[in-house]
């Protein structure tokens, strides 16, 4: 008969948990990249998305490509770089209106 109770062995101590969580949430932080930085990357990948849309729109309206899927991902890829960039900027304004009017 098998045993339907298995022991459980090797877990890894709490010291070695929060290390490893640490690790992943500096990782993922995107390490020490000033904001301005971080915003000229997103302004970066907004263009660069938006050249590879335009291309692909316009080699599928010529008839050089029968690709559709193609054209369709970068349209949402296109979107999301839109909506993540003017997230970014508005964070920007909505950061900058607080510190006018902030009183010294």
């Amino acid at each position: 008969m098998s045993e339907f109770i298995v022991p459980i062995q090797g877990l890894p101590s709490i010291a070695s948990i929060t290390e490893q969580s640490g690790q992943k949430n500096q990782k993922l932080s995107g390490g020490n990249l000033p904001f301005a930085d971080m915003l000229q990357q997103a302004v970066n990948n907004l263009a660069q998305t938006a050249d590879n849309n335009q291309a692909n729109t316009h080699q599928l309206a010529v008839g050089g490509s029968d690709d559709l899927h193609t054209g369709a991902i970068d349209a949402v890829k296109y979107n999301s770089a839109v909506t993540y960039t003017s997230g970014m900027v508005n964070s920007v304004i909505r950061a900058y209106n607080q510190l006018i009017q902030m009183s010294i």
